[in-house]
C-alpha cells in the first residue's frame, strides 16, 4: 500500500510516523463482535540523528465501512495526522542546510496474524520550520472479511524510513545526507484505529419446476449460490401454492453444488400453480427466495 504524503518536508521523519498509522502500521485482527470507527492519538519514539530520540504524535482513522459482508475484501482509505517538534525541523534546515527530503518506508503489519511487510515511496517535499502539524493518506493493504459475527481490528504498529535530505540546488545535505528513522509505538496505549463488524453476506435462489402430466407430479429445483465466494449450506423450503390455497410444504438440504430438489406427488388439479423456495441462509449468507409459476392442464 502506497500513502502519498502532503508537499512538505522532514515531515519525512513525521512521514515515517503517518506511515505508522497510515499503512505501515495497520495491524489487523480478528476478535469477537461488533464495534465501531474510532481514531487514535498516538506516541511514538523516533530515533533521529543527531538529536536522539523524539516523540511525534500521531491521529489516525480510515474510511473503513462501518460493517462489511462476510468474505468480501475492502480497501481502507488511510488518514494521519503527525505533529513535528520544532527542533527536527530545524536542525535539518539549519546544521544539515536540507531544504527537501525523499525516500521510502519499510512497514510490518499484522493482518489476520500473519506478518507483512509494505514497501512505501515517499516523494520529495519541502522541510518546513517550526512545530507542524502534518497530514498523510493512502490505500492499505486489501483485507478479507472473515466469518459473520466477527469483527475485523484495525490498530497502528510500528515502522522505519530511509530519507534523502538535499539542499536548495540539489546537492546532499552536510553532515549526513542520508538517514535511516525508526519509529516505535510507545507501550501502554491502545493502538485500535478502526474496527468493522462482519455481517452476512446476500444469497441468490434461482428455481425451476418440471412438471409431469403423466406422473401427476412437480420436481422442484433450486439452485443458489452466495456472494463473495461464502457456499451456500443448509436447506431450502418449498411451498407448493394452487391460486391462494397451500398445497403442500417440503424442506430439503442444499447439496455441495448448491442445489436442492424436492418432488411434489399428486399434483393433478388443473389450474395455476406457484412455488416459492426459500433459501433458509447459513452461518454467512442471509436468506433468498424464489417464485415460479405453472400450470395444469
Amino acid at each position: 500500500m502506497s500513502i502519498a504524503l502532503p508537499k512538505i518536508g522532514f515531515r519525512k521523519v513525521a512521514a515515517a510516523s503517518a506511515v505508522a498509522v497510515a499503512t505501515a502500521g495497520l495491524s489487523v485482527l480478528v476478535v469477537a463482535p461488533a464495534a465501531q470507527a474510532q481514531s487514535a492519538d498516538l506516541n511514538y519514539t523516533c530515533g533521529v540523528p543527531l538529536l536522539g530520540d523524539k516523540t511525534f504524535i500521531v491521529s489516525s482513522d480510515t474510511n473503513s465501512p462501518a460493517t462489511v459482508p462476510a468474505g468480501k475484501s475492502f480497501v481502507p482509505r488511510v488518514t494521519a495526522t503527525v505533529t513535528i517538534p520544532a527542533d527536527v525541523a530545524s536542525v535539518i534546515t539549519g546544521t544539515l542546510k536540507a531544504t527537501t527530503a525523499e525516500g521510502s518506508a519499510q512497514v510490518s503489519t499484522l493482518v489476520n496474524g500473519a506478518t507483512k511487510t509494505v514497501s512505501m515511496t515517499i516523494p520529495k517535499t519541502t522541510i518546513p520550520s517550526g512545530a507542524l502539524p502534518v497530514a498523510a493518506s493512502g490505500n492499505g493493504a486489501a483485507i478479507k472479511a472473515g466469518n459473520a459475527g466477527t469483527t475485523i481490528k484495525m490498530a497502528a504498529s510500528s515502522f522505519t524510513s530511509h530519507l534523502v535530505l538535499k539542499k536548495a540546488d540539489g546537492s546532499p545535505a552536510d553532515l549526513m545526507s542520508e538517514i535511516d528513522v525508526a519509529c516505535t509505538l510507545q507501550p501502554d496505549q491502545d493502538a485500535s484505529v478502526d474496527t468493522v463488524k462482519v455481517v452476512k453476506a446476500a444469497s441468490t435462489t434461482r428455481a425451476t419446476v418440471a412438471y409431469s402430466k403423466a406422473r401427476k407430479r412437480a420436481i422442484a429445483t433450486a439452485t443458489v449460490k452466495g456472494a463473495y465466494g461464502n457456499r451456500a449450506t443448509g436447506s431450502v423450503r418449498f411451498v407448493l401454492k394452487k391460486g391462494t390455497k397451500v398445497v403442500k410444504r417440503l424442506t430439503a438440504k442444499v447439496n455441495s453444488r448448491g442445489v436442492a430438489r424436492s418432488t411434489f406427488t399428486r399434483v393433478k388439479a388443473r389450474g395455476a400453480y406457484s412455488l416459492q423456495s426459500t433459501y433458509l441462509g447459513n452461518r454467512n449468507l442471509k436468506g433468498s427466495a424464489k417464485v415460479v409459476k405453472f400450470r395444469v392442464r
